[in-house]
This record gives C-alpha cells, structure tokens and sequence, in this order.
C-alpha cells in the first residue's frame, strides 16, 4: 500500500515517513533507513526524520551517517538531546572521528559545540533502545546470511533413477536431469 502511494506521490514527505514508521514496526531496518532518507530527501529540515535517521544510521553501524544527521539536528537546535547523546556516544567510541572532525570542520562544525552534560538516564534510553535494535538487525542478518548459505550450499540430487548402468543410459539421465533443472528454474 505505502509502495503505491510513495510511486503515486514520491515527493510527498508524510508518505515516506508513515512507511518508515511502518517498517520500523515491522522491525526492518533497512527498509526504515530508506523510507526516512526518502523523507529527508523531500523536506531537509523534517524533525521526525533526523531524529529516526540518527539512530538507524547507528543502528546500520554508519557513524558518518548518524554524525551527519546529529549536525544536521544540532546545527538547529544546539540543545538537540539525542544528536549529543549519540555525538557523544560515537566520539566515545571512536575518538578519532572527534579528532579529525575538529582539525578539518567541512560540514560538521555543529558538532562541536552543544552542552556536554546529559542526564544519565536520558543517554541510556536512547542508546539502550538503538543497542535493542542494533542486535535484532544484526540478528536478522546473521539468519539471512545463513539461509543464503544453506540454499547455497544445498546439494541438488538427481529426481531419476538409472534403468540401467550402462554409459548410455547416464547420458540420458544427464540430458532428462538438465532438462528437469532448466524447466523448473532451480537453479536461477
């Protein structure tokens, strides 16, 4: 349904939106990521947007995503609370994006100033519900990964049964199996 009325209306930002917060009901990740950069691409400054692209972007583990977005939302409102906790956050984790940040500034100036001093239960409950999503996204792509492997891996066994051993007969089965795989796409 959202599909045909993000083709209908593909600029329209309330569309991409409500399909990013249907995908993040539905728990897929990737999907969100897309719909909410969608609805970014339609409206820069869509409030909803940043803050859901922020944690996604962390949640994909894209730290120069989640830093551009936490710019983007602290270049408006220096008080931004969930662009510092995650600015924070990933300057923590890796302080060296904070050090290069601050000796080449192209385009993240915002991040450098704001208000260091969070309430503790406030950071956790923005990181604790990324880290939640992060290991259901990691744990998800573990499992396709494995699905893949095993549909991969699966050996394809020979539905016809030799009449005779003879090396005849082997070609015909050959020929009959070949033609088993092309007619039912097994392979493709």
């Amino acid at each position: 349904m959202f599909e045909l009325l993000t083709e209908l209306e593909p600029s329209n930002v309330n569309n991409w939106y409500r399909y990013g917060k249907v995908a993040l009901e539905m728990e897929d990740f990737g999907l969100a990521f897309h719909a909410f950069q969608w609805a970014h691409s339609c409206s820069a400054g869509h409030w909803g947007c940043i803050e859901k692209l922020i944690t996604l972007a962390y949640v994909h583990h894209d730290m120069s995503a989640c830093l551009k977005y936490c710019s983007m939302g602290l270049a408006k409102d220096p008080a931004f609370v969930k662009g510092l906790v995650f600015r924070d956050h990933v300057f923590q984790m890796n302080p060296w994006i904070q050090v290069s940040i601050q000796s080449k500034r192209q385009g993240f100036e915002s991040l450098l100033i704001g208000d260091k001093g969070i309430d503790d239960s406030l950071k956790n409950t923005y990181l604790d519900e990324a880290k939640v999503m992060m290991r259901n996204y990691t744990e998800r792509q573990i499992l396709f990964r494995k699905q893949e492997e095993i549909e991969q891996t699966t050996a394809l066994t020979c539905p016809f049964n030799l009449k005779s051993v003879n090396f005849l007969e082997l070609c015909r089965t050959v020929l009959e199996f070949e033609k088993f795989i092309n007619e039912s796409g097994v392979l493709k």
